[in-house]
């Protein structure tokens, strides 16, 4: 699993139970493997969300909404 998370895209009960099932199966699996996921779920998010490539992201944005204008 490489994932993030348990997203969905259809939002009603059945996509929520959906969610639901998957966090608890996940948490009754071993603890090493819990542990090895979370330390790659987190290394990935140092990575994506680093101050300087969020700054970046939100430049582009900016000047693509000042030049739409």
């Amino acid at each position: 699993n490489l994932g993030n998370g348990f997203p969905f895209e259809v939002y009603n009960a059945e996509s929520l139970r959906w969610a639901i099932d998957q966090a608890i199966q996940f948490h009754i699996r071993p603890h090493a493997e819990r542990s090895r996921n979370i330390t790659r779920i987190m290394n990935d998010a140092t990575k994506d969300h680093q101050a300087s490539a969020m700054v970046d992201r939100y430049v582009e944005i900016y000047q693509s909404l000042l030049k739409s204008n």
